[in-house]
């Protein structure tokens, strides 16, 4: 019966999953219809020229080093849509990018703990990373990876409460590089 329980469990929560990601990439495609369009992709335009792929590493990099209102999947769709880069090289360059900024994060989290998250994260964000790890122990890694969850976050809290380097790593990248492939599959066939 308990193993019923925790199949179920999984299924709803992959439900859940699906529907966040199908519910997130409407909202980008919303968004990028109400944008300054043309405004938009000058300045894409001009960064992925002058930087290239160096500078979308960068951008992701930082976008899911710090919390910060704009999601990296905003680089990685502008930069499917603006520019003429081939689409596996951005979602390798978007995967790999993010996955270090997670390790990055979850190297803060363990080496600095509870005390420099609460300097960064309202109470009410901290408690939902905490319920998610608890509850879903790695698995919650996934969650952040998938979903509109703060990334980095869930990499901050994943070091606190001590996952597995090696199991953070593997979850990270697959769906960092999962979210990514997404986005850039659905820019590129839509756009």
């Amino acid at each position: 019966m308990i193993k019923n329980i925790a199949i179920n469990s999984n299924k709803k929560l992959l439900v859940y999953l699906a529907i966040f990601v199908f519910a997130y990439i409407i909202i980008i495609f919303l968004i990028s219809q109400i944008v300054n369009v043309d405004l938009v992709k000058g300045k894409i335009e001009n960064f992925i020229k002058d930087y290239g792929v160096i500078g979308l590493f960068i951008a992701i990099l930082l976008m899911d080093s710090f919390t910060q209102p704009v999601s990296p999947d905003v680089a990685v769709f502008s930069t499917v849509y603006f520019t003429d880069i081939n689409i596996y090289t951005i979602i390798f360059i978007a995967g790999l990018a993010s996955s270090i900024a997670g390790v990055i994060c979850y190297i803060i989290g363990q080496q600095f703990g509870m005390h420099f998250l609460k300097k960064r994260f309202h109470e009410k964000s901290i408690q939902k990373g905490e319920r998610i790890m608890s509850k879903y122990g790695p698995l919650g890694v996934l969650i952040g990876a998938v979903t509109p969850v703060p990334y980095d976050l869930v990499c901050y809290i994943s070091g606190i409460f001590k996952v597995r380097l090696p199991i953070f790593i593997v979850i990270s990248v697959f769906g960092r590089f999962a979210r990514f492939t997404v986005i850039a599959l659905i820019t590129f066939s839509v756009f």
